[in-house]
């Protein structure tokens, strides 16, 4: 970005005498206590933007956060996320600030897409056939779009995308990460994006709102609340084990890509049909916004997801309630590691991980989130008992160097 700098024509001298000249003009020489009135006018002055800088914070932020931040109807200090929040108007505003379904589904729909996919179709006179359907999310307002890897990986012969007001444009693919089943598409105009939250502070129980295209129903609307946080869910079986929001919204095939939408109008989860389980009704995920934004950073910038950092070791997880029935350690016990890794300086089958960079680990979802937060080639402190002849304890430790992997952190068995 630039900024554009004034240039100053006149003389600085010959600036200040004019304003010397002005300054006096029909007016006397201040009195004695003329600085007291100075301060009380710039202390005045001070007082009036910041009330100025308040207003406006409270319509960028959206209708009635600046009130329901600080307390609530009963006079209890509420903790509401300082994000952007679309505006909505009073009508669609409920009494603790958070908008009605209604206004979420006003403020948000501009922001979500029909995606259809098209592939060579041999079996009849017609060209193309379809080749999926589903739902997507705009990113920024010069087109960038969110969607689910699997709605458009059958798409061999173009993608077209639909917005809300019915306009229909042909869609480039910039990238698609099937580990994390995320996929980034690129339209030429100017759109409504959509407004991003912190999934992070999703409370359980929280309303939802999941807005997508299932069955080709556009712009389908469905609500409820948040069953489940930080849910660690494989998007298949070769998915990357990936932090999830589980709500009883109905998610259904056309509905992946779509959005899940707090009350304030925020993304907070990308909806996928794919992560929902048939054996059970009311079951549904959504992949949490702070899993989601890197990726679709890092497919904008590089055109694909950044690899993902490995181990090279293959284990499975004892829980401390396994540990105590079979009488051994809790922790990650190695099945094997791979010769070309830094680990296998260190670590051999049989060894136990109980720490990772001074955490506790004893299932999956620990290493899992202890991984989301490192790169290849940064190094991982590792924590492992090591039995020598079959009883000897002995605690050990490590420092290794993480490799480059498109596959999952560990190999879990």
């Amino acid at each position: 970005m630039s900024l554009f700098d004034d240039e100053i024509g006149e003389d600085t001298q010959k600036r200040d005498e004019v304003s010397k000249e002005l300054f006096w003009v029909g007016a006397s020489p201040p009195k004695k206590h003329s600085g007291v009135k100075f301060a009380a006018l710039v202390f005045g002055i001070l007082v009036c933007l910041c009330a100025a800088f308040a207003v406006t914070l409270n319509f960028v932020l959206g209708n009635g956060w600046l009130s329901n931040a600080l307390k609530n109807d009963n006079g209890v200090k509420l903790s509401i996320s300082s994000q952007k929040k679309p505006a909505v108007s009073d009508e669609y505003k409920r009494e603790d600030g958070r908008y009605t379904v209604e206004g979420v589904a006003q403020t948000a729909t501009p922001s979500i897409v029909s995606i259809t996919g098209f592939k060579d179709n041999d079996s009849s006179e017609e060209l193309y056939t379809y080749a999926g359907q589903g739902s997507g999310v705009i990113f920024t307002s010069d087109g960038y779009i969110i969607t689910n890897a699997h709605v458009i990986a059958s798409a061999t012969k173009g993608i077209r995308v639909t917005d809300y007001e019915g306009e229909s444009y042909e869609a480039k693919l910039i990238g698609s990460d099937e580990e994390s089943d995320i996929a980034v598409l690129k339209v030429s105009g100017s759109f409504t994006p959509v407004t991003i939250g912190d999934s992070t502070e999703t409370k359980l129980g929280e309303e939802v709102v999941a807005i997508g295209n299932p069955g080709g129903y556009g712009w389908t609307v469905t609500s409820g609340v948040v069953s489940g946080t930080d849910r660690m869910v494989r998007g298949g079986n070769q998915g990357l084990r990936m932090s999830c929001l589980q709500v009883d919204a109905a998610i259904n095939p056309g509905s992946s890509g779509g959005a899940l939408i707090n009350m304030w109008g925020q993304l907070i989860g990308i909806t996928s049909s794919k992560l929902s389980n048939t054996k059970y009704e009311g079951i549904g995920f959504a992949i949490s916004t702070n899993a989601v934004i890197p990726i679709v950073e890092s497919i904008i910038e590089n055109g694909y997801a950044e690899k993902r950092p490995r181990l090279g070791i293959s284990y499975y997880a004892v829980s401390k309630i396994q540990a105590e029935t079979y009488g051994t350690k809790a922790g990650l016990v190695i099945q094997d590691v791979e010769k070309s890794s830094d680990a296998a300086k260190y670590l051999k089958a049989g060894d136990i991980i109980v720490e990772l960079d001074g955490k506790q680990v004893d299932a999956i979802d620990d290493v899992v989130k202890i991984m989301e937060s490192k790169k290849a080639g940064q190094t991982l402190k590792i924590k492992y008992v090591r039995y020598s002849d079959g009883k000897k304890e002995e605690t050990l430790e490590a420092e290794c160097e993480l490799m480059n992997d498109i596959g999952s952190d560990f190999e879990e068995q």
